[in-house]
């Protein structure tokens, strides 16, 4: 038996601002990840719990340098 992936969009984990300010940062997460994504919906692209979290993270980090 698998367990199912939960997933949330894009647009439910970041706001108008980090899209703004982090665009080139996202699309490389998502690159790096192998997530696919339509360039012009990136809100719309799902991603597990998990691979929310990492970016979450990813993006914070960025924020403290």
């Amino acid at each position: 038996m698998t367990i199912p992936q939960l997933t949330v969009k894009l647009g439910e984990v970041l706001n108008a601002e980090l899209f703004r300010r982090h665009d080139e940062d996202i699309r490389n997460f998502l690159v790096f990840n192998h997530i696919p994504f339509d360039p012009g919906q990136l809100a719309e692209t799902e991603l597990t719990h998990r691979q929310a979290k990492e970016l979450l993270e990813e993006l914070a980090a960025e924020q403290e340098e």
